[in-house]
């Protein structure tokens, strides 16, 4: 410090709040230089006495200042890119640096003693201390406060595929799933719901409804950051039934049959009337073999279920 007065002489000595100041170095007449001690925060008088006992005295003339703490920071995580605005709360912030793990956050705004602001710098993934620094180089640090996370990646969707009506209960797989602040995940642009972030690897939720087709799906975090798997889940449309070849057998069954008709899916399966047809075959998509089973006289409706319980009827397909 730099003590500014008049009437100082060689010998001098120098307190603050009554502990000596070190170094002191009687410049001339009107300054003294020395280094504070250590003492107690607070403002405190700065007295100088001649040798000869007099002494002069500056009232509250010093303030020592506590060192800043950390109580709280808004965001616990953010994007690798920076750019998240976090407030951080504690005590005695004054003049203040920030950095996140060696990274300066800024610009900082010092709200009040207790309150500042700034934003993130770019980091790499990995969860840092936050340090705010002040200007008399006393410093607070909150250990593993601040996770710089890297965007979520999707990978796999299971089950892969289910009715226009939503309602199919699915799990995402992939990487860096937000397990503190959450994720949305959205499937053709449309929301999914139910949804658990179970890990960072791993989000369950329900499809919500869409058009029949193959769609993104894609997850992003609280922090904005999102990843996207392109066709990752199809929405199937009913199928239907055109036609049942032939289209009268035996009230014994055993009647092989072919039907045709539209979006048919592997498992599907296939009744006559109520009674299931035996020894089904999902051909393809447009067509289905099956053996009638036994049925009392008369014309029936021939049905066909996906395994997404979607179904397709011809009524009158088949007559017994």
């Amino acid at each position: 410090v730099t003590i500014t007065g008049n009437g100082f002489l060689a010998g001098a000595t120098a307190s603050i709040g009554g502990v000596n100041c070190g170094g002191l170095v009687v410049v001339d007449a009107v300054t003294i230089t020395c280094t504070s001690g250590a003492s107690a925060s607070g403002a405190k008088n700065v007295s100088v006495t001649n040798p000869s006992s007099f002494a002069g005295t500056l009232v509250s003339g010093f303030t020592y200042n506590a060192a800043p703490t950390i109580t709280a920071i808004s965001l616990t995580a953010g994007p690798v890119g920076g750019g998240a605005t976090v407030t951080i709360t504690g005590t005695g912030f004054s003049g203040s640096a920030v950095d996140i793990g060696a990274v300066a956050c800024m610009p900082v705004i010092v709200v009040s003693s207790t309150q500042l602001t700034c934003t993130t710098g770019a980091n790499a993934a990995a969860t840092y201390s936050v340090v705010v620094t002040n200007f008399d180089a006393q410093a607070a640090t909150l250990l593993a406060a601040y996770t710089y996370q890297a965007a979520p990646t999707v990978t796999m969707v299971a089950a892969n595929n289910g009715a226009e009506a939503g309602g199919t209960a699915v799990t995402i797989t992939g990487t860096n799933f937000d397990i503190v602040l959450g994720a949305t995940a959205t499937f053709g642009g449309t929301a999914c719901t139910a949804l658990t972030v179970v890990n960072a690897t791993t989000i369950t939720c329900t499809t919500p409804a869409h058009a029949a087709g193959a769609v993104a799906v894609t997850v992003t975090n609280n922090d904005a950051q999102s990843g996207t798997m392109a066709a990752a889940y199809t929405y199937n449309a009913a199928p239907t039934v055109t036609s049942v070849s032939p289209s009268i057998g035996k009230l014994a069954g055993a009647t092989a049959v072919t039907i045709t008709g539209t979006g048919f899916v592997a498992m599907a399966t296939v009744d006559f009337g109520g009674s299931a047809c035996g020894g089904i075959v999902v051909v393809n998509a447009t067509t289905i073999t099956c053996n009638t089973t036994a049925h009392a006289h008369g014309s029936v409706t021939v049905t066909v279920t996906n395994v997404d319980t979607q179904a397709g009827t011809k009524a009158n397909g088949y007559s017994y």
